[in-house]
């Protein structure tokens, strides 16, 4: 499996027989051996329970793995601090409950806590002017000053999206990132995150269970079943009806639409 993966670059992810596994005897990842090269765009599908949103934890640095290896840039995940971390990587996970009523400005400031200036790392100009940039490109000025808690679900799913773009990251790791959006933000993010691909070079590693979104912006896809990739390749060849019925257990169509769209569906 690891020799179809495109080839590593000092820039991206080499994992290789990774494991973990949050209790004795029960692993959520085994064997797993995945590349995710600089600058591209990834997507991670798999039915619920495979091990996605632990994998993400694991890229992030927050988990380890308990064997096997785990590279970012050329270097074991474990020996990053977290700062260094957060200015490489940025996580949108899927919601978070924000226990203080902080304002929208102030949640998407603390995605500059890497970059903080002064013994209390208080924040300078730079750090507001990049605020104010991820507000206007996640269509959250208007909102700026309301408190987190007046949000509706899909607004503050954008916040978190706002917040990991102000840490102005190289890597994006975004667990169903589109979560109780409404189809023009849902949109307007994924656009969004295929310009800071296309455009930037930014790497995006997406979860999602949105099929059609996966088909329409990812170009690479990764198949995560019970702990282990158990399939990976362009999108287009990766998301084809046969397999997604397999990966799934039921019938699933795919309809290819107008300027690279394509819409995944299930079958009656």
């Amino acid at each position: 499996m690891l020799d179809e993966i495109p080839p590593a670059s000092e820039g991206g992810y080499s994992l290789s027989e990774v494991r973990f596994g949050y209790r004795p005897g029960n692993p959520v990842l085994e064997n797993l051996d995945a590349r995710f090269v600089e600058g591209r765009f990834f997507a991670v599908i798999g039915p619920n329970g495979a091990g996605k949103s632990t994998l993400l934890r694991l890229l992030s640095g927050r988990l380890h793995p308990q064997s096997g290896s785990a590279l970012f840039q050329g270097k074991p995940i474990q020996t990053w601090s977290r700062r260094s971390m957060a200015r490489k990587v940025a996580v949108v996970p899927q919601g978070e409950p924000i226990t203080f009523e902080f304002t929208v400005r102030e949640v998407v400031l603390m995605g500059r806590f890497a970059y903080g200036t002064g013994p209390l790392g208080l924040e300078d100009l730079r750090d507001y002017e990049v605020v104010d940039r991820c507000l206007a490109a996640t269509d959250l000025r208007e909102l700026a000053d309301r408190p987190m808690g007046a949000l509706s679900g899909g607004e503050r799913q954008r916040v978190l999206v706002a917040r990991a773009l102000a840490q102005e990251p190289e890597v994006l790791l975004l667990d169903e990132p589109t979560t109780a959006m409404d189809p023009l933000h849902r949109k307007r993010l994924m656009d969004l995150l295929d310009r800071l691909n296309r455009v930037e070079g930014k790497t995006i590693i997406l979860v999602t269970h949105d099929l059609s979104l996966v088909a329409s912006y990812a170009r690479h896809v990764f198949v995560l079943v019970n702990g282990e990739i158990i399939r990976q390749g362009p999108s287009d060849e990766v998301l084809q009806p046969e397999i997604l019925t397999e990966i799934y257990k039921t019938d699933i169509g795919v309809v290819p639409l107008r300027n690279n769209s394509v819409f995944v569906v299930l079958l009656r």
